[in-house]
């Protein structure tokens, strides 16, 4: 299941999403004036039907691509964070 937008659904997410004080976090971090919220949304698979074992294999397994993807984008863009 897929939602977008959902800082118009939640209130709490609202606050995140237009939160200043992460703004500033992001841009000292990325090193910019300013930063945008490209996409907001939330990917999630319901729970039941599969097995425990199953569903670690595929958290790990996916866990490890984003993380090496965005180890690559910060390797080819020459972005240490140190």
């Amino acid at each position: 299941m897929q939602l977008f937008n959902l800082w118009r659904e939640d209130p709490e997410i609202k606050k995140l999403v237009f939160s200043k004080r992460l703004a500033q976090i992001a841009t000292a971090l990325i090193g910019v004036k300013g930063v945008r919220l490209y996409h907001n949304q939330a990917l999630f698979k319901e729970a039941g039907g599969s097995s425990v074992l199953k569903a670690v294999v595929r958290i790990t397994f996916w866990g490890t691509v984003a993380m090496s993807l965005t180890a690559l984008v910060g390797y080819l863009f020459n972005v240490n964070i140190a």
